[in-house]
């Protein structure tokens, strides 16, 4: 009697991956960690304010919101002494660190990352100040200037970003002829803030045009003001 035939058994190999497709794996395994990234600074930009997370103050001049921007994307994620650096745990420094005052040592806190923990403490000592008193602490030419200014700026500032984000895909030109009407009429359904629009409108030389705080407003200015609130909503500033 013959005897029955071993069922045969067969192993798959993994695909065998060329140059051309492992490249494309390392781009989209590349692509998938950027996006990643890029979420978590917009999240981060997003939360509130506490010294670590969150924006800085639209009163704080922008160039040292973008170094704040730089370092917490740095410091949070990387480890020191064997110790991944969690939001909690620099907190935590920034609080020891302010115990300590602006030149103390603690060997609690690891020297690799003194500096940067210092910095931060600083920031968010100027911002509890507030407008007049932090501008003058952080130096800034005419700050009497500027904190009898701030709440024209911020708020015209707001206003622009509600804009844009309403009409994120109009034309600069167009949502320029949209301001000047929401100005003109502040209870438009164009306007983001129903009743209430920061611009007005003054004639000039017989003509309708927009204006900020009671000054012509023209359209060059405009683009230059709407240029720098898309890069600010891109990078999530806002």
């Amino acid at each position: 009697m013959a005897k029955p035939k071993k069922k045969q058994t067969t192993t798959r190999q993994p695909p065998v991956s060329s140059p051309e497709n492992e490249g494309e794996d390392f781009d989209e395994k590349l692509k998938q960690w950027l996006d990643r990234q890029e979420q978590w600074k917009k999240g981060a930009a997003r939360a509130p304010y506490d010294g670590v997370l969150g924006t800085l103050p639209d009163w704080i001049p922008r160039g040292i919101n973008s170094e704040f921007v730089r370092l917490r994307h740095n410091l949070l994620g990387d480890s020191v002494c064997g110790e991944k650096i969690t939001h909690a745990l620099a907190l935590a420094w920034l609080e020891r660190y302010t115990t300590l005052g602006e030149t103390g040592r603690d060997t609690h806190i690891p020297q690799e990352i003194f500096e940067v923990i210092g910095q931060l403490a600083r920031w968010r000592y100027i911002v509890n100040l507030g407008p007049k008193k932090g501008l003058k602490e952080l130096g800034v030419p005419s700050a009497k200037f500027l904190g009898r200014k701030l709440g024209a700026m911020v708020q015209e500032t707001h206003y622009l970003v509600l804009l844009r984000k309403k009409y994120p895909h109009e034309p600069v030109d167009d949502l320029y002829r949209t301001l000047r009407v929401i100005a003109q009429t502040p209870s438009s359904a164009r306007n983001p803030t129903p009743g209430v629009c920061p611009f007005t409108t003054t004639h000039v030389m017989g003509n309708l045009e927009l204006a900020k705080r009671g000054r012509p407003y023209p359209l060059r200015t405009f683009r230059n003001a709407i240029s720098d609130v898309d890069k600010r909503i891109a990078a999530a500033d806002f």
